[in-house]
């Protein structure tokens, strides 16, 4: 015997955002490849509320720190704080160390564009933090040369080579300029321990 199943309005609700978020989502994605990036940011929104309507904070967390990315690339700095803004919490809550990191990372980006310096290095230590016992060493080298780059603006130079050799100790592929400067930060890294 069949048993006819009809969905509940919420059921068909929920279907509705799910669908619905899931394009808003591959939309956003490829406005953000065609460099269109404020509409991208938008897009990534609309579909963070629609993922936060059917009652998935991961997914909206995640979209909302997509929109901080696509924002901070439009030049919207303060529209990339406020996207990505206490979503590590969702991610934390859940064990997630890495979108942890890269949430606070964004925030720490979005503040270091808006010119609060010492906000940003305080996000970047602590998005390093957490990232520190994942496999993602190229975010960590990532948010270590932001870190060296403020505190070198700071004239905190030796704080900053520290953090630059951090950086290239934990990138795998380096550029020329960057080999170069790993080999330096070395030699001077042995004279001041001298």
């Amino acid at each position: 015997m069949l048993i006819n199943y009809e969905p509940s309005q919420k059921d068909s609700s929920r279907l509705h955002y799910k669908i619905m978020s899931s394009n808003l989502k591959r939309v956003a994605e490829s406005k953000y490849s065609e460099k269109k990036f404020k509409e991208a940011a938008l897009i990534f929104m609309e579909a963070a509320i629609s993922a936060g309507q059917q009652n998935n904070p991961q997914e909206e967390a995640e979209l909302k720190n997509n929109a901080s990315v696509a924002f901070l690339m439009a030049g919207d700095n303060q529209a990339a704080l406020d996207a990505a803004l206490n979503t590590e919490h969702v991610f934390l809550s859940v064990g997630n160390l890495k979108n942890a990191g890269m949430s606070i990372g964004n925030q720490a980006a979005a503040l270091e564009a808006l010119g609060k310096n010492s906000q940003a290095l305080e996000l970047y230590s602590k998005a390093a933090q957490y990232l520190e016992n994942t496999d993602e060493k190229e975010l960590k080298s990532y948010i270590q040369k932001r870190s060296s780059s403020i505190k070198l603006k700071q004239g905190r130079y030796l704080e900053s080579l520290a953090s630059m050799d951090g950086a290239l100790q934990n990138s795998n592929v380096l550029s020329p300029k960057e080999k170069i400067l790993k080999k330096l930060s070395g030699i001077v890294s042995k004279l001041i321990q001298r």
